[in-house]
Formats: C-alpha cells, sequence, structure tokens
C-alpha cells in the first residue's frame, strides 16, 4: 500500500502494492473530522453506522494510515520551525 497526497491536504490517495488496478481516496475532512475512504471495508461496515448518526470505534486501514501520514507530516514541520 502506497501513500500519496491528493488534490487537497486532508486527501489521501492509497494505491495497492499487488494490484496496480486498485486505488482508495480518503478525505480526513468528512464526517466531521473522522474520515472517509472510497474502499469496501468503509463502504459496508462503517458508513451505515455513520450515515445513522453513530461514530464507530474503528476506521479502515486506509483511514488510520493516512491520519499517522498526517500527524508525521505535522510533527515533522513543526519541529523544524
Amino acid at each position: 500500500m502506497t501513500i500519496h497526497q491528493h488534490d487537497h491536504i486532508l486527501r489521501f490517495r492509497f494505491t495497492s502494492d499487488s494490484r496496480a488496478d486498485i486505488a482508495h481516496v480518503v478525505d480526513l475532512g468528512e464526517f466531521e473530522g473522522f474520515g472517509e475512504c472510497s474502499c469496501e471495508d468503509f463502504t459496508f461496515r462503517i458508513l451505515p453506522a455513520l450515515t445513522r448518526g453513530e461514530r464507530p470505534s474503528t476506521r479502515c486501514k486506509h483511514l488510520l494510515a493516512a491520519r499517522e501520514h498526517l500527524t508525521d507530516q505535522l510533527i515533522s514541520r513543526v519541529s523544524e520551525s
């Protein structure tokens, strides 16, 4: 799984290392900061709970990786200044 900055600071694109035809887009700003992903796990397991107004206790692996990536970027930039 490879992460790339997409079209906004809170949007990332993930490509599969094993299947080049698979890509998922993550937007960390959606659902009041919970995030949104185009993967099947998010679509079928997490999205229904969010649309019912619930706050799931877990996120898909892409959301977790994007949050970690963004946090690492922010920490690096803050430590440089």
